[in-house]
């Protein structure tokens, strides 16, 4: 059936004519439709390519639907009513004055069984169109059957089957059978549709001229699902997610196939849990789009798109350190399929240990350090997963940058700390320093005045029986330097001048010191490879050798009783460290105590001495890394055999450089640590007998650290190393 005004009566045609070739010898009194430039023109011609006149030619719109009265389409054009129909002239030509505007089919009929179709012509304002030749053809029919798949037996009289876009609609039979007589040739969608059994189409139907096509059975779809939300609208594959909407064919279908697609790709993991709610999976390979729901063969789009995570990561990327008792809100970050970030996509939190690391179950991402040491803080979505490491640390505020230099030394004392160490420029060398003191932390200038000729080496001890702190360093050329000591108060401020304790001493370098009440002992390392060590209270006389030859690294303590002098004692390729005690009239002992030896060498030691006891530590190879090693000294004897901290430091493996301090109450050691995944300088408490060591814990993380020293009193602590070529920097602790 085709819907369309009564044909005019041919005669009536005929005489129309007449009078307009009376009037001027043209059909179009105002000159014909090709005269004139127009916004949508063309020609009709016949099946061999004349020009053919009188032919109607009319535009719809491609997504109309035709109505069952005949009403016209009200279709708007740039300006004004639209014109809709038009005929040809003598040329065969025709043109719209004022066309709708938009995507338009275009049907030229010269009688039912002669026409021509062009479709999805773009029309656009401002434009001139011209189609060019539509050739008349035969018409053909369409024949075929509409179905029900889920529900046989049904009635389908009425069932209206239609192509959109053009003017042909019939009604089925009770059996859902129909048939569409004169149809231009073409291809054309063709769609069923029932109000109360849904929907169904064929895309692509080919009508031939002369023709009858019999299609397959078009089968209806329920009512047509729609999707209103996606929770959550972001996933990486594997992830679960809900979508709400209606229609989604739970208790309607009987059968009929619910298919999701997202976009375009079908998902295999789906439950329909109601009309209103489906949970879907996302699949490997999946890429963000729309997600479409398909009851039957009736569909209906998500509102917007669903991202389809392919990275995931957090910000801060990490690792981090985290104040002990502090808190740090992570984010979480991801970029999907085609490269969109994408700032908080709901994800899965976890910390662990979670004895260390808490997550605020109100805020996402917000995690507090509750106990010293390494966590990782987790986040996933589907199978994607990103984590952080975190190491829980008993810092105060932010690491304080002292400026550039080298050979940098720290001590804490009563009122807070000093900083101490070398400056160059132009070839001459400084000694820089500041106190830190107050809460928080603020900076105080110390620095002596004088200059070197070479590196000074500065150290800096307290000595809290004296109540100030010991600075020494080396004078002069290296050829012949000089070791000076002088004392300063817990300000910073100089007690007095400077003591030369030791005079020619060839390439003094290395100084360590141990404080005593009143007295401190000074050790260091000659080009020679001798240790030599000297109490400032022995004036000028001879310095002590504590060792001859192949000896560097020297370290000093004082353990209540005597000094004590540690050394790097090389022996073939590999080395050993030993210790000589000096006694407080600067005498040396017989002979120098082996503290660690072997077959593999044992280097960089440090001692650090309580009342009664002593405490060494060192580095030594294993599995193709570097580990720290300790053993106790009591009376002067090593007690027991080395043990190795590296069971209380896991994941690190490249652990140079260790220093030792004793705060009154146990020992604190801090080392620069080379391990791949965070680097840094790390701490660790130690109790005097070695029988708990504390957690290990980051100071401050990064590469190119270097030279750490560190210092405790009482309940307070700092650190200090250098980073880079010469930046110097101290973190205030409280372990």
């Amino acid at each position: 059936m085709r819907l369309t005004a009564a044909p005019t009566p041919k005669w009536l045609s005929i005489l129309a004519l007449a009078a307009l070739l009376a009037l001027g010898g043209c059909p179009w009194p105002w000159g014909g439709p090709s005269s004139t430039s127009s916004p949508l023109a063309g020609r009709i011609v016949d099946q061999s390519g004349k020009p053919v006149a009188g032919v109607v030619v009319r535009a719809f719109f491609t997504n109309a639907i035709p109505f069952t009265n005949a009403i016209p389409f009200g279709i708007a054009a740039a300006d004004g009513q639209a014109t809709t129909e038009v005929r040809t002239g003598g040329d065969g030509r025709f043109a719209f004055a004022n066309p709708p505007m938009g995507e338009v089919n275009l049907e030229a009929v010269q009688s039912e069984d002669r026409k021509a179709v062009k479709l999805s012509v773009a029309v656009r304002t401002g434009v001139m169109l011209d189609v060019g030749d539509m050739r008349l053809l035969p018409t053909g029919t369409i024949a075929g059957r509409v179905i029900t798949p889920s529900v046989g037996g049904l009635n389908l009289l009425g069932t209206d089957v239609f192509t959109p876009g053009l003017s042909y609609m019939v009604k089925t039979d009770e059996e859902g059978n129909f048939r569409i007589s004169n149809v231009p040739a073409g291809r054309f969608r063709l769609v069923a549709s029932n109000q109360g059994l849904g929907r169904g189409e064929r895309a692509d139907v080919e009508v031939k001229p002369g023709e009858v096509t019999t299609i397959e059975p078009i089968g209806l779809s329920l009512t047509p699902p729609a999707v209103s939300e996606l929770r959550p609208s972001v996933g990486g594959p594997g992830s679960q997610f809900e979508i709400v909407g209606a229609n989604f064919g739970k208790s309607t279908t009987g059968g009929n196939t619910v298919e999701v697609y997202l976009n375009g790709v079908r998902l295999s993991e789906l439950t329909v849990e109601s009309d209103q709610l489906i949970r879907a999976r996302v699949p490997a390979g999946a890429q963000s789009g729309r997600v479409v729901v398909k009851v039957g063969l009736i569909s209906g789009a998500s509102p917007g798109e669903f991202r389809v995570l392919r990275e995931l990561s957090l910000v801060p990327k990490g690792p981090i350190v985290l104040p002990l008792n502090g808190s740090l809100r992570f984010t979480a970050e991801g970029t999907d399929s085609v490269g969109v970030t994408l700032n908080g996509p709901l994800t899965t939190w976890m910390a662990s240990p979670d004895t260390r690391l808490s997550l605020d179950s109100a805020t996402s991402g917000l995690v507090q350090g509750r106990e010293t040491g390494s966590g990782v803080v987790f986040i996933g979505v589907g199978d994607l997963s990103a984590s952080a490491q975190v190491f829980v640390s008993p810092t105060v505020g932010a690491p304080y940058p002292h400026g550039n230099g080298t050979m940098a030394s720290v001590a804490l004392g009563s009122s807070g700390a000093l900083a101490f160490w070398s400056d160059q420029a132009d070839g001459l060398y400084r000694i820089l320093g500041q106190r830190l003191s107050g809460t928080p932390w603020s900076p105080q200038d110390v620095s002596p005045a004088a200059t070197f000729l070479a590196d000074p080496g500065p150290v800096v001890a307290w000595d809290a029986g004296l109540g100030k702190f010991w600075l020494a360093y080396a004078d002069g050329p290296m050829a012949g330097r000089q070791i000076k000591v002088q004392t300063l108060n817990a300000d910073g401020s100089p007690a007095g001048g400077a003591t030369v304790i030791a005079a020619n001493r060839v390439g003094a370098q290395g100084l360590c010191l141990a404080p005593r009440g009143g007295d401190v002992l000074v050790a260091w390392q000659e080009s020679s490879g001798a240790i030599v060590a000297r109490l400032a209270s022995a004036g000028m006389g001879q310095p002590v050798a504590l060792v001859a030859s192949n000896a560097s690294v020297p370290t000093a303590a004082w353990d209540g009783s005597a000094y004590w002098v540690g050394w790097q004692q090389g022996v073939g390729s590999d080395s050993d460290v030993m210790a000589r005690f000096v006694d407080i009239t600067g005498t040396a002992g017989s002979a120098a105590v082996p503290v660690a030896t072997g077959v593999a060498p044992q280097r960089s030691p440090s001692l650090a001495a309580g009342l009664g006891h002593m405490l060494a530590v060192w580095t030594e190879p294993r599995s193709g890394g570097l580990e720290l090693f300790a053993r106790r000294i009591v009376g002067g004897t090593p007690v027991g055999s080395a043990a190795s901290l590296g069971p209380s430091h896991p994941g690190h493996g490249e652990e140079r450089s260790p220093r030792l301090a004793w705060d009154g109450a146990r020992y604190l050691l801090s080392w620069v640590d080379g391990r791949a995944d965070a680097p840094g300088v790390f701490a660790q408490v130690l109790d005097k007998d070695l029988a708990a060591p504390g957690a290990p814990f980051a100071v401050m993380l990064g590469p190119d650290l270097k030279q750490p020293a560190v210092s405790g009193l009482g309940t307070d602590a700092v650190a200090l190393w250098i980073q880079g070529s010469s930046g110097i920097w101290s973190q205030r602790m409280a372990p």
